[in-house]
């Protein structure tokens, strides 16, 4: 914990901007990344008219490259799945290696956006989901980015969950440390006993540290990768409230600029400046969705015994069926609510990331006239009190008002 501590004093605010805030920002800015528009081009094969209208030329199959391998199980066809031409897709990576160097991406996250009706949807896959890797053989779903980058998750995703999303984002995990520790810890309700090499952590609402929390979202228990998921996406959840609430999103220009060096992805800063009216409606309570894959949809399989090497196997109807499910929440329209207005005032009175003038207290008090009778505080007497020539003693005492 020291050395963690020691590294975010460091770094400063750019270990801010490191890790996870990468990942939540760079789903803002693809949600409102417009879809491609085709353009259609005439061509004027010869003079002479036709009076029917040619056939529209077939949609070109997809194709995926033969195995180059012998796989252990008989390799299943490709999934498909419903994907209006509205819904927009982005796969969210998270690294378990240091930056620059690859390694396995233990998180893996599939965001369907609708930018017109303003809903999102996050649907986590297991690491260990044994898929087919085109070009090579049935691998665990995590080394496709170690082995051939973004184009063999793109068409491993696309294989296997009938999906080919358009971005990407990969950020490293261990960098998720710096970030919650610059942040003065993640505050996480614990509902259930976390995996005990996280250390005593018990159950309610608790402040924790960027090792706890890294821990917290990373370890897996034997089979429990659907417990894995549900954490990782509290704090994913919890982290992306944290931005939009308070006016934060004001900063995201300036983190862009500071992290982009730190993150693998397709986005960029033209992305990211017209992000922030659609994370304003991801904000209002309804409108962000977050999946998992039910014990239905998958089944352990035991690779090896020595050493003991167990993966998940999509069981093909339900998989598909909760695929779909995360991709039709975002097909429905929800109204927003004030939620939506309180966020846009905070993002409105928030400071600007320039200096700006603030008022000072002054020592002088101006008085302003008005209609009405003012009353004095402490009234002025006159003279001291006087004696008569006569007998008698008589005091006079007259206010005078004050100028």
């Amino acid at each position: 914990m020291a050395e963690a501590q020691a590294r975010v004093t460091r770094t400063g605010w750019r270990g801010f901007v490191r890790g996870l805030s990468g990942l939540i920002l760079l789903v803002l800015t693809a949600c409102t990344r417009p879809a491609a528009t085709a353009t259609a081009t005439l061509t004027l094969a010869s003079p002479t008219l036709s009076a029917t209208a040619p056939p529209s030329p077939a949609p070109t199959p997809v194709t995926f490259s033969t195995p180059q391998a012998t796989a252990a199980l008989p390799i299943p066809p490709p999934l498909t799945v419903d994907l209006p031409a509205e819904v927009r897709t982005l796969v969210l990576l998270g690294s378990d290696a240091p930056a620059p160097h690859l390694g396995r991406t233990d998180a893996i996250m599939l965001v369907f956006y609708h930018p017109r009706l303003g809903r999102a949807s996050l649907l986590s896959v297991p690491p260990d989901l044994y898929v087919y890797l085109p070009g090579f053989t049935l691998q665990r779903l995590n080394v496709a980015y170690a082995l051939g980058g973004w184009p063999l998750v793109a068409d491993t995703l696309a294989y296997n969950l009938g999906v080919r999303p358009q971005d990407f984002a990969l950020v490293h995990l261990p960098d998720f440390v710096y970030l919650i520790d610059d942040l003065g810890g993640l505050e996480l309700t614990i509902l259930s006993p976390p995996p005990p090499m996280c250390g005593d952590i018990p159950l309610g609402t608790h402040l924790l540290s960027g090792d706890q929390v890294l821990c917290y979202l990373r370890v897996r228990e034997g089979e429990g990768e659907i417990e894995r998921n549900a954490r990782q996406q509290q704090v994913l959840e919890a982290l992306f409230l944290r931005l939009v609430q308070g006016g934060n999103l004001v900063r995201l220009p300036d983190l862009y600029r500071t992290y982009r060096n730190s993150v693998e992805t397709t986005l960029g800063l033209e992305d990211l400046l017209t992000a922030i009216p659609l994370a304003l409606r991801l904000g209002d309570p309804g409108h962000l969705g977050f999946f998992r894959f039910s014990p239905q949809a998958l089944s352990p399989y035991l690779l090896s015994e020595q050493p003991r090497v167990s993966v998940f196997l999509p069981n093909r109807t339900a998989f598909q069926g909760e695929i779909q499910d995360a991709i039709n929440y975002v097909l429905t329209p929800v109204p927003f609510s004030a939620r939506v207005l309180t966020l846009e005032y905070e993002l409105t009175i928030s400071p600007t990331p320039t200096l700006t003038p603030t008022p000072t207290q002054t020592p002088t008090i101006t008085l302003t006239p008005t209609p009405s009778p003012t009353l004095v505080t402490t009234p002025t007497p006159s003279p001291t009190p006087s004696l008569s020539p006569t007998p008698s003693l008589t005091v006079t005492s007259t206010l005078t008002p004050t100028p």
